[in-house]
This record gives C-alpha cells, sequence and structure tokens, in this order.
C-alpha cells in the first residue's frame, strides 16, 4: 500500500464537467429539464439502473426521438477535457512517488468517457465509483468502501463541499478542489 496516495474526485476536479452542453444535446434547458431526467441520472450514477435500462428509459422518456448511439453520445458531453494543469500536476507528484484513486460519484457510461479523455487517468490507479458502489458521497459507506480497498488517502480532493464534509466526518484530510495550482501545492505540502 502506498502511504502517499492521494484520492480524486472526477467531475470539476479531473475533467470539466459540461452539463449545459449535455443539455443542449438532449435538446432541454436547465429550465426544461423532465423530472424523470433527475430520476434516471441519479438510478444510472447510483447501480440501481444499468446503462443498458438508462438507455432504454431515456429513449422512451424521448419518445423515440434519438437513436440509442446519439442518446450516448449526448449523455458523454457532459464529460469535458480534463481540467487545465491538472495532468502536468498529476504526473509531477506521481515523479515524487504519488499515487492516484478515483472517489466518483458517475455512471459507467461516463466513466468510459474520462478514461478515453482524461490526460492523466494511465496514472490513476483504481477507483470506487457509484454506480459500482450502489451509494453516492457523501454517503459514509462510499468512503468506507474506499478505505477497505486501499486505506485511507493522504488527502481527498473534492470540487463539492458535502462530498469534502462527509469525507471530513470520516476523519479523512479532505481539501476542497478550486484549480490545478491549488491541488499542486497542497498535495505537494504533503509530500516528505
Amino acid at each position: 500500500m502506498n502511504d502517499l496516495m492521494f484520492a480524486l474526485d472526477i467531475g470539476n476536479v479531473s475533467v470539466v464537467l459540461r452539463v449545459e452542453e449535455c443539455l443542449r444535446a438532449f435538446s432541454m434547458t436547465m429550465d426544461s429539464i423532465p423530472p424523470e431526467f433527475f430520476a434516471l441520472a441519479r438510478d444510472v450514477e447510483t447501480g440501481r439502473a444499468s446503462s443498458e435500462a438508462f438507455l432504454d428509459r431515456m429513449e422512451a422518456m424521448l419518445g423515440g426521438t434519438m437513436s440509442r448511439k446519439a442518446i450516448v453520445d449526448a449523455w458523454n458531453v457532459m464529460i469535458g477535457p480534463t481540467v487545465p494543469g491538472m495532468t502536468d500536476a498529476v504526473r509531477e507528484l506521481a515523479r515524487r512517488g504519488a499515487s492516484f484513486r478515483f472517489l466518483s460519484n458517475t455512471s459507467g457510461l461516463h466513466l468510459e468517457q474520462v478514461f478515453r479523455v482524461c490526460g492523466f487517468a494511465h496514472l490513476v490507479s483504481g477507483g470506487i465509483y457509484s454506480h459500482i458502489a450502489g451509494r453516492a458521497k457523501p454517503d459514509r459507506g462510499i468512503y468506507e468502501d474506499f478505505e477497505r480497498a486501499w486505506g485511507r488517502p493522504l488527502a481527498f480532493f473534492d470540487d463539492m463541499p458535502e462530498n469534502v464534509a462527509g469525507a471530513r466526518a470520516c476523519g479523512w484530510n479532505a481539501i476542497r478542489f478550486e484549480s490545478a495550482e491549488q491541488f499542486f501545492r497542497e498535495a505537494e505540502a504533503l509530500l516528505p
């Protein structure tokens, strides 16, 4: 086990989330999102719906106006490029002996896209993902799942205050992510 292990959220820490672009791809706006869209997103992110079930339900919700491929493509628009500066920061920390794991609320479809676009995904050696764990941050159980798998990280970085608070409630050194520069500064200070 690596004592210099950091846990990273995915959305807006590792890759940019593009919510409005995703909605536009589905011909929706923030004001016109059908309530069932949120339920579908929650179900696929917590494993209550498989990717296939999610696509079936999306097809039905959209009334057959989009093909399955178009739905997958539109859903994956949410996953933008690597957060600026994070590839260099993670590479440099890895060079100094740090290791990285993901801890994220995500669907299987999105996770596949993350590994296609994230510039440092090849340096991340595993993760705990809500769609597999069956629960999402800030549920205490997902942090406990992570600890059972790899122990407590040296630090956990997440952009959502409630997820940082959830990790802190488990005794973790959790830091709210603001930028790659802030991440590198905070992480570097923890290395020997």
